[in-house]
């Protein structure tokens, strides 16, 4: 499983987002994150589990 810190988009600038970046991830994630956070919140998938 990988695990790492992952901006999803800069803070105020959704436009920016990178989702496109995480969704090529071919191995699980475990994407742990505040419900708030400023960095932007990706949806879960099928390799991707968000909590």
């Amino acid at each position: 499983m990988l695990c790492l810190a992952f901006p999803l988009h800069p803070p105020g600038k959704p436009d920016k987002s990178r989702q496109p970046e995480l969704d090529e991830v071919g191995v699980p994630t475990l994407v742990v994150q505040g419900e708030a956070d400023p960095f932007g919140r990706p949806e879960p998938a099928r390799l991707r589990e968000v909590v």
